[in-house]
């Protein structure tokens, strides 16, 4: 088995409004909807099917009692890798990372995903149609022992599941967009690792990984842009001489350009931070006040009181820097 030397990490466009589900279904009810996610699945090209490319590995880290273990392996290897690790027992938490080929399919075959979300990963079935359609959202589906969870975005896909018995916690990520995000993940479940049987310590990471994005993002792009018109048109503290008028059309062409792809980029941002919030605000009101999930969710407490008020922040600030993008497109 061939694995690769990089450091500790794991390996997305979205069309529909946020969306929260709680779901408690019949079990002939949730067979009707497995098969229908199926299908859909079995009828998309979304995954490889030749040869995978090289150096592109699925990431695996599994995090025990002991110890946080991040493996990296070839996509044709990673159900000899499980099946190798399967006399150590369950894991706490297990979490597989699928990134896409240059393609944009994912670098796994259809069978294999199957395969895995099945019987190893033992997910809910019904993930198969998110990985199939372009939906975005938190859904949230419980049943006798377990609940099971998704968050889609237009960078990634993650869907895990939380035996409540066990207070084990097994998970899927599928890349849907360029985003250093399998990196932070793991990083941040490394950190966290004490919380392992908590049915809070995943969806907190990874609303976490995603605010650490937003913070990198709206300052290296929207808040750069909306600086850098602000100083030319004579705006911002840092004012230009040239009077705006004196400009050359193209010129003015590029800046609008620059403000449209801004908004658009805080427009997503506020999508994003929508699904977000959904998810905080599901911990709190479905585990941290659970007096049957307290033992295992109250060390965490302050910290998704922490996050809540961090993701409120960045709307307020998302919210006035979208205004200040309007009001350059409306100078230029």
């Amino acid at each position: 088995m061939k694995q690769s030397t990089r450091s500790s990490g794991l390996h997305h466009r979205a069309a529909s409004v946020h969306t929260y589900i709680i779901s408690i279904l019949s079990l002939d009810s949730m067979d009707i909807l497995a098969t229908q996610a199926a299908e859909l699945f079995d009828s998309c090209s979304i995954c490889r099917e030749g040869v995978p490319s090289p150096n592109l590995y699925i990431g695996l880290l599994d995090i025990h009692d002991s110890k946080c273990e991040t493996t990296h392996v070839e996509s044709d290897e990673v159900e000899n890798l499980l099946e190798k690790r399967a006399h150590l027992g369950d894991p706490r938490v297990r979490l597989m990372a699928i990134p896409r080929q240059s393609d944009g399919k994912l670098a796994i075959t259809s069978p294999m995903l199957k395969r895995l979300i099945a019987g190893q990963l033992k997910l809910d079935p019904c993930v198969l149609w998110f990985i199939a359609s372009k939906y975005d959202g938190f859904h949230r589906i419980e049943n006798a022992t377990s609940t099971s969870y998704i968050i889609a975005t237009w960078m990634y896909l993650v869907a895990w599941k939380f035996d409540r018995d066990q207070g084990t916690t097994v998970g899927l990520i599928l890349e849907r967009g360029p985003w250093g995000f399998y990196d932070t993940v793991p990083r941040l479940l490394k950190s966290f690792a004490s919380h392992a049987q908590s049915p809070v310590l995943m969806p907190f990471v990874i609303c976490l990984a995603t605010c650490d994005f937003f913070d990198r993002d709206v300052e290296e792009r929207a808040l750069r842009h909306i600086d850098h018109l602000e100083s030319f048109t004579s705006f911002g503290p840092g004012k230009s001489d040239i009077p705006l008028h004196r400009y050359k059309t193209e010129r003015i062409m590029v800046w609008l350009r620059m403000m449209a792809d801004t908004r658009m980029n805080l427009s997503n941002i506020l999508r994003m931070s929508a699904t977000v919030s959904a998810v905080v605000d599901n911990l709190i009101n479905n585990n941290l006040g659970d007096a049957a999930s307290t033992s295992r969710s109250h060390d965490m407490g302050p910290l998704v009181r922490l996050l809540e008020s961090r993701i409120k922040a960045l709307e307020g600030y998302i919210g006035y820097l979208r205004d200040r993008a309007e009001q350059m497109s409306n100078v230029v």
